[in-house]
């Protein structure tokens, strides 16, 4: 029930799934991220040149983690463009926050959030999905992530490229 307090009301509740990372939420893990973005990031540029992003564009990196690949992005869209990098991890967001602001990235913002759900609008905007598309995805990945035979292993995750025709 909506409002409730005490033991009873989280007993069968599922856990919160931004708060919910396999690998933990501590000090190591957030240098390991760090290390893995340095690790990567020659694979990373390759497959950002793939995607043509140019000067003046948008990008976002989610789930940048500590800077994920926020550097790099802002390298090919320059001070003319935009990057936005998301994690659901808040103490994340913020070390991305500081990392943008150390290396001068203009054009970056970093934010804390559930991520499907809070670009929805944008998506729409963009016209990259419908209403129901959306709808249909976040039902989808919301239920593969609550099945307890899924394992997350963000390292694994690479940047694919894609236009939606706009249509009419």
């Amino acid at each position: 029930m909506a409002g409730s307090t005490g033991p009873a009301a989280g007993a069968n509740a599922s856990p919160d799934a931004n708060a919910v990372y396999s690998l933990g939420h501590n000090q190591a893990e957030s240098a390991r991220l760090s290390r893995q973005a340095d690790e990567l990031a020659a694979d990373s540029s390759a497959l950002i040149d793939r995607a043509g992003l140019r000067p003046g564009q948008s990008a976002i990196d989610l789930g940048c983690g500590p800077r994920g690949v926020l550097e790099l992005l802002a390298d090919r869209v320059g001070p003319g463009g935009r990057v936005v990098g998301a994690d659901a991890d808040p103490l994340h967001a913020a070390m991305a926050k500081e990392f943008a602001a150390a290396r001068g990235l203009s054009g970056v913002d970093v934010i804390a959030t559930d991520l499907l759900r809070s670009m929805r609008a944008q998506i729409l905007e963009l016209g990259l999905a419908s209403e129901a598309e959306l709808d249909d995805m976040d039902a989808a990945v919301r239920a593969h992530f609550d099945d307890p035979r899924t394992v997350v292993l963000p390292h694994l995750f690479f940047l694919t490229s894609g236009r939606k025709p706009r249509m009419g």
